[in-house]
Formats: C-alpha cells, sequence, structure tokens
C-alpha cells in the first residue's frame, strides 16, 4: 500500500514466486507401509524410492522445488510453498489410484501387470488425440514385452483400469520391448484431463501404501519479516557499492551506478518470469554474488581504463583500450560462475537448485551489462566530458607525457 493514498502498488516484483523459508505453504506427514501383494519386507528401500517418485510427482503437478523427505522409520513429510490445504492432489497422494493391466474385459479379473511397473507417466499426443506415455521399470518392460508378444498372436486385447473403470483397451501386432507405451480414452479429450489420468498413474506407482496423518499450515521459516529484511540487506549493499564506485572513479561510477539500476530492473523481471525461479534464503545469497559480480566487472574494467589513462593515453582511447582489455578477464568470471551454478544445479538439493537459478540469471545479466551496456554508456559519456580528467578519478605517472 502506498501511504497517504488509497493506492495500491502490483508490480511485476510481487509475482516472484516464493519459497516456504520466505512464504510459508504447507507440510504433510504421511505414513508409509509395504502394499499386500509385497513379500520383501524391505520397507527402507520402499520408501527411499517412493520418496523419489513423490518429488518427480510433485515437480511435474507444478509444485516448485517442493522438500520431500523420510521421516522416523515409516513416515515421509512433505513441505511445498503453495496454499494447498484443501488441494485433492494431496488427498490423491495419500489415496493411490488401484491401477492394472487384464488380459480379459473385467475389471475384477487377475492383473497381470500393476502401478508398481510403471516407472513415469506423462501427457502425449499420438494419432489425433490425447493420451498417456507409460514407461516401464525394468521388469515392466519385460512383462509388457511377454504380455504384447503373447495378445498379438491369438488377436488378444490388453485392458486397463484404474480404480476399477477402463481406460483404454490396446492390441499389438508384436511384442512391445520398447520399455513405453502410449493410451488414450473418451476421458482423455484435452491435455487436462490427460495430465490428471497421468498423475492419478503415478500415485498408484508407489512403492508403499500412504495415509496422510498429518497436513498443517507451516509459517515462513525466518519469521514473516524475512522477506523485508532480505530485501533490505540486499539493497544496503547495493547502495554501499554504488557510493564506493563513485568515490573511487567519480563519473564513470555514475555511468556504471545507471546500468546496475537496469540491470536490477531487468533481474527483477526475469526472477518473475522465469518458471524455475523460487525465491528462497539461498536465492537472496545467489542475487547478493550476482551484485558483488557486476561491480567487480565494473571496477575491473575502470581499473584498466585507469591504468591506460596513467600511461600517457587521453580519456577516449583509454576507454576504449581500456574496455577492450578487460573482456576476456569478465567472460572468463562469468562462465566460470554460470558453469559453477549449473554443476550445483544438477547436483544440488533444492535449497541449492533456488540457489544456482537466481545466481544464473543474475550473473548472465551481469556479463551482458558489463560488457555491452556499460560500454556502450561510457561511449556516449565521453561528448559531455573528454578532457577532465578530475571528474574520473583518473590520474598520470610522474614524468608522463600525454600521447
Amino acid at each position: 500500500d502506498v501511504p497517504f493514498t488509497d493506492y495500491t502498488y502490483n508490480g511485476f516484483i510481487n509475482s516472484i514466486p516464493l519459497g516456504l523459508d520466505l512464504k510459508g505453504g504447507v507440510s504433510a506427514v504421511y505414513e508409509a507401509s509395504l502394499p499386500e501383494d509385497d513379500n520383501s519386507g524391505d520397507l527402507n528401500s520402499a520408501i527411499k524410492a517412493t520418496v523419489s517418485r513423490l518429488q518427480s510427482l510433485l515437480e511435474s503437478k507444478g509444485y516448485k522445488e517442493p522438500s520431500v523427505a523420510k521421516q522416523a522409520k515409516n513416515k515421509i513429510r512433505i513441505e511445498v510453498a503453495e496454499n494447498v490445504e484443501n488441494d485433492e492432489f494431496f488427498e490423491l497422494i495419500g489415496k493411490p489410484a488401484n491401477l492394472k493391466f487384464t488380459k480379459e474385459n473385467n475389471p475384477d479379473a487377475e492383473a497381470v501387470m500393476t502401478g508398481k511397473h510403471i516407472e513415469n507417466a506423462t501427457v502425449g499426443y499420438q494419432n489425433n488425440a490425447y493420451g498417456v506415455v507409460l514407461t516401464f521399470t525394468e521388469e515392466g518392460t519385460r512383462l509388457f514385452a511377454d504380455l504384447t508378444e503373447k495378445i498379438s498372436g491369438n488377436n488378444g486385447t490388453i485392458y486397463i483400469y484404474i480404480d476399477g473403470e477402463q481406460i483404454s483397451g490396446m492390441q499389438a501386432n508384436g511384442a512391445i520391448t520398447s520399455g513405453s507405451t502410449f493410451i488414450s480414452g473418451d476421458n482423455m479429450n484435452d491435455p487436462d484431463s490427460a495430465n490428471e489420468f497421468a498423475m492419478k498413474i503415478l500415485s498408484g506407482a508407489f512403492n508403499t501404501q500412504l495415509k496422510l496423518v498429518e497436513n498443517n499450515n507451516v509459517s515462513a521459516l525466518f519469521g514473516k519479516n524475512s522477506l523485508l529484511l532480505c530485501s533490505l540487506a540486499i539493497c544496503a549493499v547495493v547502495l554501499i557499492l554504488m557510493l564506493v564506485l563513485y568515490i573511487l572513479y567519480g563519473e564513470m561510477g555514475l555511468v556504471a551506478n545507471f546500468s546496475t539500476l537496469m540491470w536490477g530492473i531487468l533481474y527483477l523481471f526475469f526472477l518473475q518470469s522465469v518458471p524455475l525461479v523460487q525465491l528462497t534464503i539461498s536465492g537472496f545469497a545467489g542475487l547478493m554474488i550476482a551484485v558483488v559480480v557486476l561491480f567487480s566487472a565494473h571496477m575491473f574494467m575502470f581499473e584498466n581504463i585507469k591504468s591506460e589513462y596513467s600511461l600517457g593515453k587521453k580519456i577516449p582511447m583509454s576507454f576504449k583500450s581500456g574496455g577492450k582489455k578487460s573482456l576476456p578477464i569478465i567472460a572468463d568470471t562469468h562462465v566460470a560462475v554460470i558453469i559453477a551454478s549449473v554443476v550445483l544445479y544438477l547436483a544440488g538439493s533444492a535449497g541449492a537448485k533456488s540457489f544456482s537459478i537466481v545466481l544464473v540469471i543474475g550473473v548472465l545479466l551481469s556479463l551482458f551489462f558489463s560488457m555491452v551496456v556499460t560500454r556502450w554508456l561510457l561511449k556516449n559519456y565521453l561528448p559531455l566530458n573528454s578532457t577532465n580528467a578530475k571528474k574520473l578519478r583518473l590520474k598520470r605517472e610522474a614524468n608522463v607525457n600525454e600521447l
């Protein structure tokens, strides 16, 4: 709310997705047990597999950086930074679908394959129809190949049921050994309904039976003012660095500060528009490092300009040669940070992913602004001052004549 007015500012900054530690969300705990047809007795391994599938399921559903972890001996805790208190999807996790493949057109017929043989289920589009692409586990691939080979010899049909409702019937001209297949039906006539069936199939493919035992709203882990405090800290650092640039480099610093303001606005815009972004406390750390990388690039460029001027070159030539000499080091530094961030994203936890995504966006923009925008602004600054070195904090060494 804007003070002393009835106006409420709703800029794109308000659209930046926030993580559980800044926004709060929902925490759900499920009790896990082995299915009735599982005689292995290895609940620990089954829970680990279920945690992995739950993580993939939540991410495919659109929840950003969900936290899924084993708790105690037989429980799984899920935390998402979304208001999902009444979300049917969480009920779906606790009540997985009964998925089975049969050779008879009867929902009570013996299952030749079940949900445990499904590795993944995604929306697909084939033969002008939406449906679900099923990817099988290693055992499922073998069973499905044997099953399709048998029915192809006697013109048989495989029937697929979810909770007793037939969703598809399929025939085969030979053994399907690719490890995947496409199913469709009257209830999957658009992407949304196909996605609903895919989610339902995945919920029936867990290695454990899940029972919801706790579902609570979670407040921001670092307090309701954590977002404001982090934002103020970033702003304070930026202002201090801007002041340092002006003190050390005069009007060159002012040019860099103007470039930084444009960088910041564009940075915030991309943070709310890139789908993978979810800002957390660790994400703020990535934002802080991106700020430091940008200011470091400016300072390195300006030091090269000062060095060129100290050797006797005029201001325009110092700008040109100093900026050009800075490019390789600036590029190498930024690329190294980007590569490290990508590796961290691929191998890290949810918090590390938030950090790396925010950092990569900021560093990519920093690379563009430091190598292109700031240099362009300096070039256009020259008509305003191409002789007064004092305003730019430029000095020559003793006994050095102007070239």
